[in-house]
This record gives C-alpha cells, sequence and structure tokens, in this order.
C-alpha cells in the first residue's frame, strides 16, 4: 500500500474514531445521536467513493500511458529489424 493509500485509511479510521468518541461524551438523545452517526458514515462513505473514483481514474491515465508506451517501442523495435 502506497502513502497515498495509508493516508486515506488512517483518514477514514480516525473520521470513525473522532465520531464516536464525540457521540459517547454527547449530551445529546440516542435519536440524534444514532442520526449524527448516520450521517457521519454517509459523509465518510462519500468521501471514500471519491478516492476510489480518483483511484481508477489514476490507474486508467497511468494504462494508457503504459500503452502509448509500447506502441512506441514496438515501432522503434519493428524500424530496427
Amino acid at each position: 500500500m502506497d502513502n497515498e493509500g495509508k493516508t486515506l485509511v488512517a483518514f477514514v479510521l480516525g473520521l470513525a474514531a473522532g465520531t464516536l468518541l464525540g457521540l459517547t461524551i454527547s449530551p445529546d438523545s440516542g435519536k440524534r445521536n444514532r442520526k449524527k452517526i448516520n450521517d457521519s458514515a454517509n459523509d465518510a462513505l462519500y468521501d471514500l467513493e471519491d478516492a476510489w473514483e480518483e483511484g481508477v481514474e489514476r490507474i486508467k491515465e497511468i494504462a494508457d500511458i503504459a500503452v502509448e508506451e509500447l506502441e512506441k517501442y514496438s515501432k522503434k523495435m519493428t524500424k530496427n529489424m
């Protein structure tokens, strides 16, 4: 796992831990706390989905670059034969 992935995991875990800690010491009612937990979980899910989509796009870009480079290399090799 690269540094970006580790940072994302640390962020999500920190978000979850902070949310749970805040809710356990919160003076709000159980119903309100459950709504806060649900809202926080949804926010974290959206953040994770965004990070996933960015990762997929980056992989596609890298794959496109690799294909272009392989095509260049192949053309160069066929010229030299």
